[in-house]
């Protein structure tokens, strides 16, 4: 499997998606920055950056799971639809495990992408706020409960990113894919600072297991699939 994984790796210029997601989180987080800071210029309310937390995670969460769907698209579907799993599919191994290490790149990217955006946005709020000096820098620190906390969110919401999988290998349709990534980011992110769904731990632990059963459902019966023509 690990050879598989570094396999997946090379053959999708890792370097190149490790680029495009340094480029994410640096946009994300001047968009961020911009919006909060902006919120405190128009009412003053010191509010905003006192759940910085809860809305760094929002902005994480909805970028990286648009972009989950985009790796997923690139690094299943586009196989399929230029026939290059063909290829993939003659070798001496099982198909399931070839699909699970594509599976397995984009969680584990995404996974490390939003836990390393998350504690480079606290980076940089912290150091911002020493020559703003908006708020206490208490507000932007970590504590071993809220890394935790962090680190779940990133997991949890890395696993229930495979959920457009289903449209990548059964309806191979790119735009289901991404609809599918958005509709899903929309969803847990909606309600206001008091409430919102992935703040509810069961709701984001349980598309979890439907993203794992989805996944699994998609190349259940592949072995006995014929090469896409």
């Amino acid at each position: 499997m690990l050879n598989l994984i570094r396999l997946e790796l090379k053959k999708n210029k890792i370097g190149g998606t490790i680029k495009d997601g340094i480029i994410t989180t640096g946009i994300t987080t001047a968009a961020m920055l911009f919006c909060m800071y902006i919120a405190f210029f128009q009412d003053g309310d010191k509010g905003v950056f006192n759940n910085f937390n809860d809305i760094a995670k929002v902005f994480v969460r909805s970028v990286y799971i648009i972009f989950a769907g985009v790796l997923i698209s690139n690094f299943v579907m586009d196989e399929y639809n230029n026939k290059t799993i063909n290829l993939m599919f003659m070798y001496p191994i099982k198909r399931k495990k070839i699909m699970a290490a594509k599976f397995i790149v984009v969680v584990g990217f995404i996974f490390v992408a939003m836990l390393a955006s998350n504690l480079f946005m606290h980076g940089v709020f912290y150091v911002a706020n020493i020559f703003s000096k908006v708020t206490s820098a208490s507000a932007f620190s970590i504590s071993m409960h809220s890394f935790i906390d962090i680190v779940i969110d990133a997991a949890l919401n890395s696993i229930l990113s495979l959920i457009p999988v289903y449209f990548a290998v059964r309806k191979k349709k790119r735009g289901l894919v991404i609809v599918t990534s958005i509709i899903m980011t929309s969803l847990l992110n909606s309600g206001n600072e008091q409430f919102r769904l992935a703040s509810i731990v069961i709701v984001p632990c349980i598309l979890s297991v439907v993203g794992i059963l989805i996944a699994y459902l998609s190349i259940r019966d592949i072995e006995k699939k014929d090469l896409p023509n």
